[in-house]
């Protein structure tokens, strides 16, 4: 018995040294070796990992790029990089599949959405079937429900403003959270799920608690094969929509309404072998956490950096009084459409302070990056964020100038290649046309209608699970009534 104890004792450690020296081997002499990195990172993915699912993601990127340069090893098979023209390489020239990480963002472990499907090919097909929802035709027809929405919005702060005697200190990110949900809600599944009058924390925190699993499950990927392990989903959520389904189908084709779900549903039976009962659910699921904070989370960002520059808000709100003289004119996507100093000031936002950060690549042929050799297998996330911080095309990177948007600044011209908030190539964000309508409406009608100031003293602090968010919760905008 001895001898068979020390027998397993001797494989274990065996075992465990075969793997220590493969370990060293791929840290110090694989293909990836000459790339500069922490140097624990080198050795195991788990530091990265961890340091993604803490959130702190979004202030470790300057940092490393700072210290490293364009291309930086962050763990032993993983690499991190940025650049105008590699951007352009790997997300519109060689079109990579996307990494391993999405398969954590499926909210159904058994069919991907249409933004975590992975295969070239598969989603190609997938976004051909549903392209006809988001063509600017389709999205016309959603304007009645989108302004209704807004328009709610609007009576929320009023009354907010009313409460406080004339004005109010609105927690605009909460609240921004709110109005964007029942946008979609309203514009995707036909009704509003009205978080605007009830404010559901059951609801909201549900969302927050979805994201933070998402993003563990993103960076842990085995945690999908044990059966005890939820979906990311949450099981609330999974009903609500079964339930929309349901009550959707009940009404026939007869009482069909014109929007995203129909359209959903229309696909499934025109392509019932191509778009399966899963793909519904799955892509509702998208819809529903990647149009709600995205586009909540601009506008925050947006109101915070023109809070900050007032004179840039007076420009804003100039352009806007001349558009709608009157408080009471109707705020439309064709009014809204081409303002610009409106659409500047959400671009420049969107340089600034970016909700997307970075997408993952699964090097399937070997493809060299900024000078060095990537192999097949390795995974090379293009950076976004600081995409937009290259003084080599932004002079003055870290301002907040809209003007730069409207004309040369400072000798440049603006290079749209150099700021990808929606993505680019093939895998671009479907739903760009929807969320710019959606910003412009609501960011039009809070300037507009209402005069903004800044609330001092409070915390910026940030942390990135899926999309950004603040640490506080909250962000804080003096609001009263404009006459």
């Amino acid at each position: 018995m001895a001898n068979y104890l020390w027998l397993l004792l001797y494989t274990v450690l065996a075992e465990l040294t075969r793997r220590v020296i493969l370990t060293l081997i791929l840290a110090y002499t694989g293909p990836l070796s000459k790339i500069p990195g922490p140097a624990l990172n080198k050795l195991t993915p788990a530091l990265w990992r961890l340091r993604l699912a803490s959130g702190d993601f979004y202030y470790e990127l300057p940092k490393l790029f700072e210290k490293y340069g364009d291309t930086v090893r962050v763990a032993p098979e993983s690499v991190l990089v940025k650049g105008k023209d590699t951007a352009q390489q790997l997300l519109v020239e060689n079109v990579l599949k996307k990494s391993p990480i999405y398969d954590g963002f499926r909210p159904d472990r058994h069919h991907a959405d249409i933004f975590t499907e992975r295969e070239k090919d598969a989603h190609k097909h997938r976004r051909r079937l549903l392209s006809s929802g988001f063509s600017i035709s389709y999205l016309n027809n959603l304007e009645p429900a989108m302004m209704e929405c807004v328009e709610v919005f609007q009576q929320f702060l009023e009354k907010k403003c009313e409460e406080g005697n004339g004005s109010a200190k609105v927690d605009i990110f909460s609240n921004l959270a709110n109005v964007t949900a029942d946008v979609l809600t309203a514009t995707v599944f036909g009704e509003s799920w009205n978080l605007t009058k009830t404010n559901n924390t059951h609801l909201k925190e549900i969302f927050s608690r979805q994201l933070r699993k998402m993003l563990v499950h993103a960076q842990f990927p085995f945690l999908k094969y044990l059966p005890f392990v939820p979906s990311p989903v949450d099981p609330e959520i999974q009903q609500r929509l079964s339930d929309i389904l349901a009550k959707r189908r009940s009404l026939g084709t007869k009482n069909a309404k014109k929007d995203l779900l129909q359209m959903l549903i229309d696909t499934k039976e025109k392509y019932p072998s191509e778009y399966l009962e899963g793909h519904i659910k799955a892509d509702m699921a998208l819809f529903m956490v990647a149009g709600t904070d995205t586009s909540s989370v601009t506008l925050t960002f947006c109101l915070l950096l023109l809070l900050n520059n007032p004179e840039k808000l007076k420009k804003l709100v100039a352009e806007l009084d001349q558009v709608f003289p009157s408080r009471d004119d109707p705020i439309t996507f064709e009014k809204t459409n081409n303002l610009p100093y409106l659409n500047a000031a959400l671009n420049e936002s969107m340089r600034v302070m970016p909700v997307a950060v970075a997408f993952g690549r699964l090097v399937t042929e070997t493809v060299v990056v900024n000078g060095y050799e990537i192999p097949p297998g390795a995974q090379i996330s293009v950076n976004l964020a600081e995409l937009g911080k290259d003084p080599a095309d932004w002079p003055d990177p870290e301002q907040y100038i809209p003007e730069r948007w409207l004309g040369l600044y400072k000798g440049h011209e603006v290079d749209r290649k150099a700021t990808l908030p929606f993505s680019a190539g093939p895998r671009n964000c479907i739903g760009m046309q929807f969320a710019l309508r959606e910003l412009r409406l609501l960011l039009a009608m809070v300037v507009r209608k209402f005069e903004l100031s800044l609330v001092p003293n409070q915390s910026h602090e940030l942390r990135l699970f899926l999309v950004p968010v603040f640490v506080s919760k909250q962000y804080l905008v003096g609001m009263k009534p404009r006459d």
